[in-house]
């Protein structure tokens, strides 16, 4: 991943002025320890998620446009709203085994957050350039293996940047706090030397960028092997394929890969499943013969993913999933991504 050493530097400063200012909102010393920074998608950072969470997406404005996204475990939401309203110890830890919060739990984590995004907006407008504003959206609880995944829920789909804290409480055991930027957004807050604008290569070296290039570029004609049960989705994927240059084979009434592809092209599969719960046995062992004597990725996609059903389609093997109705961009995106790291 991009180091972005100096967003880290940046947030770590603002973080700590968030934890102080939340501290004395909450009466007692609060802390946010950095713990990591990692490039992870959606998929990764869901697939570590057991228990619930609250999302409260944070829209940032100025110079800066875009969507990040602030986590917090449920049972540490209970518990600093419960030290904002002077629960009674016993009682907050009680509501924390009980997973129970009420109303007035809810309007209290509500303030905590604002108190956070506004002392970290103040950070971030001391260091940071150009003007930025963040804007803080109500927060969502999810509940992992139970809600349904969506194309915006509980955040969307994509490459993020993620920065770890850890929340400290003298005498309490906490989580993490979790902020989710997407690349994008990084990109900006941090702008990495990769992504600056390369020199205009003299025409002697014309020829040998050009020759790079074509040495990096993905064959268009690698066959990608498509497993849909339903007639229109087949349809929509060997067209979206076709389209970008690749070469799709219908393979989900065939028993004989070898013959489909008697010189060895296959490269991949993209399989689509109705529901990713009810994933086709059949099908995977199909997947799995073809893939006995080398590795073969495969892109799963369905209308429905949980978190359970995330966890098991890895473990069958899948490199990567996607949502649909899906967007032929991102479709065509996934599947040169895998092809490229086949």
């Amino acid at each position: 991943m991009a180091s972005f050493e100096n967003l880290h530097t940046i947030f770590k400063a603002a973080m700590q002025l968030a934890a102080t200012d939340s501290g004395v909102l909450l009466g007692q010393p609060l802390e946010m320890e950095a713990e990591e920074s990692l490039s992870i998608d959606r998929v990764g950072f869901l697939g570590e998620k057991e228990d619930p969470f609250f999302v409260t997406t944070v829209e940032s404005g100025g110079e800066y446009p875009g969507e990040l996204y602030l986590l917090f475990s449920f049972r540490d939401a209970i518990l600093l709203s419960g030290l904002l309203l002077g629960i009674q110890p016993a009682r907050i830890e009680e509501k924390r085994r009980l997973a129970i919060m009420e109303p007035d739990d809810g309007d209290a984590f509500a303030e905590i957050l604002n108190q956070v995004i506004g002392s970290f907006n103040s950070g971030l407008t001391t260091t940071l350039p150009q003007k930025v504003h963040l804007k803080l959206q109500p927060p969502r609880k999810f509940i992992p293996g139970t809600d349904v995944l969506s194309d915006l829920e509980p955040m969307s789909e994509g490459e993020y940047c993620l920065f770890r804290y850890r929340l400290k409480l003298e005498g309490t055991k906490t989580d993490n706090l979790d902020i989710l930027i997407p690349l994008a957004l990084a990109k900006l807050f941090d702008p990495q030397e990769e992504d600056s604008v390369a020199l205009e290569p003299e025409p002697a070296e014309l020829s040998q960028v050009i020759e790079n290039e074509n040495n990096n570029a993905v064959e268009p004609k690698q066959t990608i092997l498509i497993f849909e049960d339903d007639p229109s989705d087949m349809a929509q994927t060997m067209e979206i394929l076709s389209a970008a240059g690749l070469k799709p084979i219908d393979a989900t009434h065939s028993s004989d890969f070898i013959a489909l592809c008697p010189d060895g092209s296959a490269a991949m599969a993209v399989v689509g499943v109705a529901d990713a719960d009810e994933q086709d046995t059949a099908l995977r062992t199909r997947i799995k013969a073809l893939c006995q004597s080398a590795p073969f990725p495969v892109l799963l996609c369905a209308k429905r993913w949980t978190r359970t059903a995330i966890i098991k389609v890895l473990s069958y093997g899948a490199k990567e999933i996607i949502l649909r109705p899906y967007d032929s961009d991102i479709l065509v995106d996934r599947v040169n991504k895998l092809l490229k790291a086949a």
